[in-house]
């Protein structure tokens, strides 16, 4: 059997947590818009992945629920289910037992395991906890495959490598230490610390950027319906163009994208930006610097404030400090840049009156793109 991809089985996850929840409210069918809605994705993935399952929908019915919720079930966790041990019952492993107790019959925890005299021999939420000496023995016995690990981070390894040698193949790590095990054992991370503090930076950045813009988050929102200044993005990475993407759009901008400088000066001719973001290093090292001399040149584009995203300081003899002025743009951010600076960099560029835009930007003869962009 071919195994699936991670991302693949952790779509296949969501969707069934999504038709549990469907079950439970007696919706029978549904159709892969409805499920791609739920998950955040597009239909035509949806569809991707109901194919590589044997229960086939149509256009008129779509899926029957508990098919699909049946045949998830003999992907997931296979035919009669798994079992999972879980080691150090302390507050986290605690509430781990007590928020999986029932939840999925066909992946349950058989047992925990602690060092605690207090605790061991009890039954916490209807599962026994044993004492750690016993581990081993219990996975081998049960053929246990899954182990979570809610202990001290400095006895993680060690009880890891214990469980591995016991037959355990998987791990859900809820410990901050990068587990060293074979590459045949698949280990999934789950730290709520770094869970919290990824949302609070996020946090943090955007009620800075309602701040800035002078308008709460929720009418942030309220903007869609007024203009919405158009960026014209031109760099041939592709996932930054998808990064620019995600971020500009969820701050209210309009987003055209090229991949390669003469296809951005021509949809910049047709699709009037209002800010250019352009790379330097595309086909060529300098292509971005031609592409930003061209600009200059015509009369509908010469005031259309650009900012340059480069990480090309070291590697085309480029220094800002040295021959930024001289180029015909007005402002340099290195990549990688983050949300924040990107949009607050925009922002100040949005607000510039013609006569500060740099239109008389050139270079000396030497520093020269290699190849002309004028047509």
């Amino acid at each position: 059997m071919t195994p699936i991809p991670e991302r693949t089985v952790e779509r296949l996850c969501i969707y069934r947590r999504i038709l549990f929840r469907w079950r439970q409210q007696s919706k029978q069918r549904f159709h892969s818009h409805e499920l791609a809605e739920e998950a955040s994705i597009t239909s035509a993935q949806v569809r991707r992945d109901m194919m590589s399952l044997k229960t086939i929908g149509t256009p008129k019915n779509g899926y029957f629920t508990d098919n699909i919720i049946e045949e998830l079930g003999l992907i997931i966790e296979g035919e009669g289910g798994q079992k999972v041990v879980l080691v150090g019952l302390g507050k986290l492993g605690g509430a781990i037992v007590s928020y999986l107790d029932g939840l999925r019959p066909d992946l349950r925890i058989i047992a925990a395991f602690d060092i605690d005299p207090a605790k061991v021999e009890t039954t916490f939420d209807y599962t026994p906890c044993l004492p750690i000496e016993r581990v081993t023995e219990v996975v081998q016995v049960e053929k246990v495959l899954i182990a979570v690990l809610a202990v001290p981070s400095q006895v993680a390894q060690e009880i890891a490598t214990e469980l591995v040698g016991a037959g355990i193949c998987a791990f859900v790590n809820c410990t901050s230490v990068k587990l060293k095990v074979p590459a045949n054992v698949f280990v999934q991370d789950f730290d709520i610390s770094v869970a919290l503090e990824k949302s609070a930076y996020f946090a943090r950045t955007l009620a800075e950027e309602a701040a800035l813009r002078d308008v709460t988050p929720t009418e942030i929102a309220d903007t869609t319906a007024e203009k919405r200044p158009r960026v014209l993005c031109i760099d041939d990475d592709r996932d930054v163009i998808d990064s620019y993407r995600a971020i500009l759009n969820s701050a209210g901008y309009d987003v055209e994208f090229a991949f390669e400088g003469k296809s951005g000066l021509a949809l910049a001719r047709t699709c009037s930006p209002d800010l250019i973001i352009l790379d330097v290093m595309m086909s060529h090292p300098k292509e971005g610097f031609g592409v930003a001399q061209q600009l200059r040149l015509e009369a509908n584009l010469r005031f259309v404030p650009i900012l340059m995203l480069t990480a090309v300081s070291s590697e085309a003899g480029f220094d800002k400090a040295r021959d930024g002025t001289a180029l015909p743009v007005d402002a340099f951010v290195d990549k990688p840049v983050a949300p924040f600076t990107l949009l607050s960099t925009m922002r100040r560029l949005l607000s510039l009156s013609r006569d500060q835009i740099n239109v008389a930007g050139g270079i000396p003869f030497s520093r020269l793109p290699s190849r002309s962009f004028v047509e």
